[in-house]
């Protein structure tokens, strides 16, 4: 009979008297010092990093919060206050370094680790996605393809904006896309009539576009224009609610009445909607180098539409020994949604920034139309198109004025562009961020920094920029297209359009993802322009006239924007 095994009796560890058998008491010891190990190890590594210092005020549960305009009044105030040069926040799940110094932004927007926009969109959306706003770290060749789509850009030629000006303007009145008396509350009151005048700058640039394609065999399948708008408004917007809201029941019932598309269908309907279009393109250029080669003629413009200059700017970087051969159409497909969320959206929050500012300036629009008298039957008549070019600076000055402004004030990069996602633990001016963790470049802080924007002294003009009469500038601008507008010494030298030189910077040489600030710039002064030669006006809408201000008052504008009404002058 084998004798009962040695029991000892330990106090002290686990309970004040308790026999234990020793290989259990050695088991749960080295446990116990393997679990202080850990967390031990675990405070050190987080302690190691150098965190910004903390705001917080700011933390936002998603990214569509970044669209409201309290939300950026948050950001000046914080941007432009003597705060640091970063701090740290909360977006959602993920921990946020925001960025207010203008200088670190120039420094860090292109830096590879932070070149990977953020998303909300689910992980097998981003996985099969070949655009630059939506698609993971996987994608490769990013540089490449973002010159492929500047490069097209920057090559339309002049007369595609002043032609989608003008059929902007064929696109209102009654029974139109913008009706002859319309209220605008939201930006998306503008949306029926900002696709159908996006298709045409992006695939058409006419208005009998694919009336007769029975005679193209890539576009056999393409619908009529008007259900391919439709289409076209129905895909991207569920796009943009992937990018902006992520996969939640929540947008599918609000949004799409339970009919929200998988990430699969959307990737079908975009395919259904381009292709065609693409294939087109593709053969309309081909067979256009075929018949110059055998006329010996040199290449004429094309229409003019993006997607033609795209499939341009394609051959011709090929043919100068640039590496493009990794293009395939699902890198058109998918940057020519992107162009469309992107141009969409900066379109609609501008414009609704300008109508409700001139309904509160009618002397503005009477500035505009002085603009519309010079540039239509005047002496840039016959070159309107290039006067539209920011270097022209003598030319249509009030309204490129006017329409800087209102860019200044509404970030065209925020907040599609402005937010990054680290795909590897980095540093930005000694302070440090993870992997996964969120950078957001504070762009409307550097537009509103009164260092660079406000007014100097009140001798040199009136005190609209001192909000306090103090005579120390407000962290907050009022709406002032003034700033942007040359004053000579002599009271005979002609006005012109002022552009400081990191204003220049940032509209000629910057960009939203892949879409150039002067882009928009020039597509809404081509707007503008027509609309009010048309005999287009726009007033407060009759709830909100108590908000009139003075014309010898600053326009301060606050959320929400009051409405507005669009309507046709009979003068």
């Amino acid at each position: 009979m084998e004798p009962p095994a040695q029991l000892l009796v330990y106090s002290g560890l686990f309970a004040s008297t308790r026999s234990i058998d020793v290989p259990l008491k050695i088991m749960f010891t080295l446990l116990s010092f393997l679990i202080l190990f850990l967390v031990a190890a675990w405070h050190i590594s987080r302690k190691s990093y150098n965190r910004a210092p903390r705001g917080h005020k700011f933390v936002v549960s998603q990214v569509s919060d970044l669209f409201r305009l309290d939300l950026r009044d948050l950001l000046v105030s914080v941007g432009t206050s003597g705060n640091p040069v970063a701090f740290s926040g909360q977006l959602g799940r993920h921990n946020v370094l925001v960025v207010n110094d203008w200088k670190l932004i120039n420094l860090y927007e292109q830096v590879e680790n932070l070149d990977y926009f953020y998303s909300s969109a689910p992980r097998l959306l981003r996985r099969n996605w070949y655009g630059l706003l939506m698609s993971d770290s996987t994608l490769s060749n990013r540089t490449e393809l973002r010159t492929v789509l500047l490069h097209a850009f920057d090559t339309l030629p002049n007369h595609t904006y002043s032609s989608v000006g003008s059929f902007g303007v064929s696109l209102s009145g009654l029974g139109k896309h913008l009706p002859g008396d319309q209220v605008i509350r939201t930006p998306h009151d503008l949306d029926r009539w900002l696709w159908v005048l996006i298709g045409e700058f992006l695939f058409f640039n006419s208005p009998t576009f694919a009336d007769n394609y029975m005679n193209s065999s890539s576009l056999h399948s393409l619908q009529p224009k008007s259900q391919f708008i439709s289409q076209l408004a129905l895909v991207i917007t569920g796009l943009e609610c992937y990018h902006i809201e992520g996969n939640t029941r929540t947008i599918r019932a609000e949004c799409f009445n339970e009919q929200f598309p998988t990430p699969n269908e959307l990737l079908s309907g975009l395919d259904h909607l381009f292709v065609p279009l693409i294939q087109h393109a593709t053969e309309q250029y081909m067979l256009h180098i075929s018949a110059s080669k055998m006329d010996g003629e040199p290449l004429v413009e094309t229409s003019g539409t993006f997607l033609d200059q795209l499939i341009k700017a394609h051959h011709h970087l090929d043919s100068e020994g640039e590496y493009v051969k990794f293009l395939k159409t699902a890198h058109l497909v998918h940057s020519l949604a992107e162009v469309c969320l992107i141009l969409r959206n900066s379109l609609s929050q501008h414009l609704w920034v300008l109508f409700a500012v001139l309904a509160q300036r009618p002397e503005w629009q009477l500035r505009i139309l002085h603009d519309t008298v010079g540039t239509f039957h005047g002496e840039f008549q016959r070159s309107y198109s290039k006067s539209l070019l920011l270097q022209q600076t003598q030319c249509i000055v009030w309204t490129k004025a006017l329409v800087s402004e209102a860019m200044r004030f509404c970030s065209p990069g925020w907040p599609f562009a402005c937010i990054r996602q680290a795909v590897r633990d980095g540093q930005l001016n000694n302070y440090d961020f993870a992997e996964g963790e969120l950078v957001i470049f504070n762009q409307p802080a550097y537009l509103s920094d009164p260092e660079l924007w406000a007014r100097k002294s009140r001798d040199e003009i009136s005190s609209a920029d001192y909000g306090d009469g103090s005579g120390v500038p407000s962290t907050r601008l009022p709406f002032d297209p003034a700033r942007f507008i040359g004053t000579g010494a002599t009271a005979d030298r002609i006005t012109q359009l002022c552009l400081p030189v990191h204003w220049a910077r940032f509209l000629l040489m910057g960009y939203t993802v892949c879409i150039p600030n002067e882009v928009v710039h020039r597509l809404l002064t081509a707007i503008l322009l027509n609309f009010f030669a048309a005999g287009w006006r726009v007033k407060l809408d009759s709830q909100d006239e108590d908000v009139r201000a003075s014309s010898d008052l600053p326009v301060w504008l606050t959320s929400p924007l009051p409405s507005v009404r669009l309507f046709v002058s009979s003068q």
